[in-house]
């Protein structure tokens, strides 16, 4: 564990649940609508500043961020950050609209959910950067959690002359896993956790209903958090 106590803080969220009914990303062979909300979709946001120094890092409820997303998000916030100063983070999730140009096959994007994204996640910056702050020390954590995922590449018999073998979308036990869990935690002066970052290597593909706009399990995890 170490920790550091130089820096200022802030951190918001705001809902970027869809407002239309629009396609999701994730599943080439999903091109329908989706049919309703099951949980809503947020933007999550840090600040972090010590002396001239700052960086703010968002994560999103979608499936990959886009240049296009972040290139709009500069645009309106340039007045106060630099684009090397904002990371820009998916939660990698399954049952949320395009916003990334580059995998059209994994669901195309609709500008005006793109747009709606981008004046949302602008005005969560800019309440960061123009809002109070305060001082915080930050540490970081390292556990094990080895039963909550697996290898899901298998290698399997394929009918063919001669016999070979393919990778199938299989568990695999024997398999390399990631099982750490990664935490930054951001306590304040008086040793209250003003927010958590954390990673786990868990693809969250697994929300039962796939017409449904959906967290998954980041969602769920961040709430119980």
């Amino acid at each position: 564990m170490s920790s550091q106590s130089s820096y200022e803080f802030a951190a918001g969220t705001i809902c970027i649940t869809p407002e239309e009914n629009v396609p999701l990303a994730g599943y080439p062979l999903r091109c329908s609508r989706f049919s309703k909300v099951a949980d809503p979709l947020e933007a999550n946001a840090v600040l972090l500043k010590s002396d001239s120094r700052k960086i703010v890092m968002v994560s999103a409820d979608l499936l990959f961020p886009g240049k296009k997303l972040k290139d709009g998000i500069i645009k309106n916030v340039n007045d106060l950050i630099q684009e090397e100063e904002l990371f820009i983070a998916a939660t990698h999730n399954h049952f949320a609209p395009a916003t990334d140009e580059t995998k059209p096959k994994l669901g195309k994007i609709n500008q005006r959910y793109l747009d709606f994204v981008i004046e949302k996640i602008s005005w969560l910056i800019r309440d960061l950067l123009t809002g109070p702050i305060e001082n915080v020390s930050i540490y970081y954590k390292v556990g094990i959690d080895t039963n909550s995922n697996i290898n899901r590449r298998r290698k399997a018999p394929k009918i063919a002359l001669p016999p070979k073998k393919k990778i199938s979308i299989l568990p695999d036990p024997s398999e390399n896993k990631d099982s750490f869990i990664r935490i930054i935690q951001i306590v304040d002066a008086s040793g209250n956790t003003k927010a958590i970052i954390w990673n786990y290597s868990c693809h969250p593909t697994r929300y039962p209903d796939s017409l449904c706009v959906s967290a998954d399990f980041p969602g769920f995890t961040r709430s119980m958090i």
